[in-house]
């Protein structure tokens, strides 16, 4: 069942989901799916122009009805980073039968 879930799964349509809840400030650096029964666990790390942005973006994770269960993995300021960037990495459910927006 978990084979046939991952190949009716539509890899676009999460990716058109992240891209619409997350801001112009944010870009994603790495994404690592992993297909469950409960949805899809999804490992993401982001860099951000500011810490607004950064929040932001969680921000609309938490409202957004096709994520659930943000955790912070790790975070790093720009004191902390080479980049002088935020540096974000995370893990969050994805529910592709969640409510269309």
């Amino acid at each position: 069942n978990l084979l046939l879930q991952e190949h009716a799964f539509s890899w676009l349509r999460m990716l058109d989901d992240i891209e619409r809840v997350m801001p112009y400030d944010v870009r994603l650096t790495r994404i690592g799916p992993s297909v469950g029964e409960d949805g899809v666990m999804l490992t993401f790390e982001v860099v951000a122009r500011n810490r607004d942005a950064m929040l932001a973006f969680i921000d609309n994770l938490v409202a957004d009805p096709r994520f659930d269960e943000p955790s912070l993995a790790s975070e790093q300021t720009p004191e902390d980073s080479q980049t002088g960037t935020y540096l974000l990495s995370m893990r969050v459910v994805y529910h592709a039968s969640g409510e269309d927006s």
